[in-house]
């Protein structure tokens, strides 16, 4: 998936999880976690936001940060339901 790419699948699991993978898009994939959760009731809502890892602190401020904002509008405007998963992302440099 490219950057502000999302998407959704069904694990089929019989407890009836559903995965949506997000891809730093910032607040439109906010909008399409709130949707899943609104259109399954009852079930359990994981979000895998990839997170820049970087060599030095000071290269921290030369990349946008829209996997830290997409943390906090899922926390600030999900419930308990939404699971958030932040997965470190190397770059060679």
């Amino acid at each position: 998936m490219g950057c502000g790419e999302a998407g959704g699948r069904d694990t089929g699991s019989e407890a009836g999880d559903i995965a949506v993978a997000i891809s730093a898009g910032g607040a439109s994939d906010c909008g399409l976690v709130l949707k899943v959760e609104k259109e399954n009731p009852g079930r359990t809502i994981a979000v895998v936001i990839a997170s820049m890892v970087e060599r030095h602190w000071y290269h921290y401020f030369l990349h946008n940060q829209r996997g830290q904002m997409l943390t906090a509008l899922l926390l600030l405007g999900g419930d308990e339901r939404i699971n958030i998963v932040n997965v470190p992302w190397y770059l060679k440099a």
